[in-house]
Parts: structure tokens; sequence; C-alpha cells
């Protein structure tokens, strides 16, 4: 665990942690809260510099597979529907790949586009069928 020094008697908190700086005496800071000592401008007492990541590692975000696929589509096309923009869909009258990708935050293939589109209007005539 590494002691950090500080020009000035400060109180830092955050949500990891916090500690109790007096001026020029070397403080015991624990590791998740380094960061934020040397955003304030604490110093290593030992002199070494400690190398952060720029960014937080994280883990992959994975695209839904099955019918939470087939959803998140049928979502993105009730919404392109409904907003009936031109520039959302091609000459053919189908969504853009562009703009299916923006909605539901994964990637998806025109072919993949345009099957799911087929079986979005064929539920939408069934649903409207059932209801008259």
């Amino acid at each position: 665990m590494p002691y950090y020094i500080l020009n000035r008697n400060y109180n830092l908190h955050t949500t990891l942690g916090g500690a109790e700086f007096v001026k020029g005496k070397p403080t015991w800071v624990i590791p998740e809260i380094e960061k934020a000592v040397i955003g304030i401008g604490g110093v290593r007492a030992d002199g070494e510099t400690p190398e952060f990541l720029d960014e937080p590692v994280s883990a992959p975000v994975l695209s839904p597979v099955g019918i939470e696929r087939q959803d998140a589509l049928f979502t993105a096309f009730q919404i392109l529907s409904d907003r009936n923009e031109s520039r959302d869909f091609t000459a053919q009258g189908v969504p853009t790949v562009k703009a299916v990708e923006k909605l539901t935050s994964f990637d998806v293939d025109r072919g993949e586009v345009v099957e799911e589109w087929n079986n979005f209007k064929i539920a939408k005539a069934e649903a409207a069928n059932e209801a008259a």
C-alpha cells in the first residue's frame, strides 16, 4: 500500500474510500483511490510514479441471440416505422443497416435486416387481423 504526500491539509472522500492528508506528512492510501490522490496533487512518498490505464478494461458487450435479438430488431423496426424518415430506409423500403445498428447497438448485416424486416411485417399484419 503506497504512501502519498500532499502540499496542503486535505480530506479526500470518494465512493471507493478516503484519506486525511496533513501537509508534508506521508499518508497511506488504498490502491483504489490512488488516481484520485494524484488528481488532487498527491505525490508518492517513495518517488515512484504509478502507471494507470487510460480507460478501464471492461468485458466485451455481447450481441443478443435468438428471440432476444429478434425482439431488439422488431423494437428498432417499430421506432423506424413510427419515425418514418426517408434516410432510415432503402429505395426498396427496408430499414438501412446503419439506422438499425444505431438503435440496437449491435452489428447486423443486410441479409438479416431484410429477413427480419419481412418477419416484422408479417407479425404486424397477423396482429392487425387478430385485432379486427
